[in-house]
């Protein structure tokens, strides 16, 4: 279980950060607001490979890295989708269903890691 977690951490870091890679060049002709929850987003994404590695190798600080890159990562998708904030290609439909999975990860990281630390 902790191969999974620490493998979902890393591959969807790695998907948010190769995603903005493509926004590089847009970021001067986009308000404030959405570049501030890109910036975010992105570090979260970076956070959430490093958290993955970390948990991976059973390493102390990935616990705590993986729980905040969850956390951090469910809250700026949320406002993303919700405010319309993150460059997004997804159907209005299907926004609301995705801050929503992202918020169930981000829960079942929290219950993972607190079920390892009980162990």
């Amino acid at each position: 279980m902790r191969r999974v977690v620490g493998v979902a951490l890393m591959v969807d870091g790695l998907l948010a950060v190769y995603g903005f890679t493509t926004l590089l060049a847009s970021l001067g002709s986009r308000d404030k607001a959405s570049v501030a929850v890109i910036v975010v987003r992105a570090g979260a994404a970076a956070l959430a490979t490093i958290a993955g590695w970390l948990v991976t190798q059973r390493r102390p600080p990935g616990d705590g890295l993986a729980v905040t890159a969850a956390v951090v990562t469910a809250i700026t998708v949320t406002i993303g989708m919700s405010g319309q904030l993150l460059p997004t290609n997804l159907s209005p439909d299907f926004r609301l269903p995705v801050a929503l999975t992202y918020c169930a990860a981000a829960l079942a990281v929290i219950a993972f890691v607190r079920r390892e630390n009980r162990a």
